[in-house]
């Protein structure tokens, strides 16, 4: 994972969209791989 791909996991954005964990692994992973 790049830099940003770790904030995007860390971010509290995705608590805040209650999106499943792993969705959310996979959307940051797509984003930045």
């Amino acid at each position: 994972l790049t830099k940003q791909g770790i904030e995007c996991l860390t971010s509290p954005y995705l608590s805040m969209m209650k999106l499943l964990e792993v969705a959310a692994v996979e959307y940051c992973t797509l984003t930045w791989p």
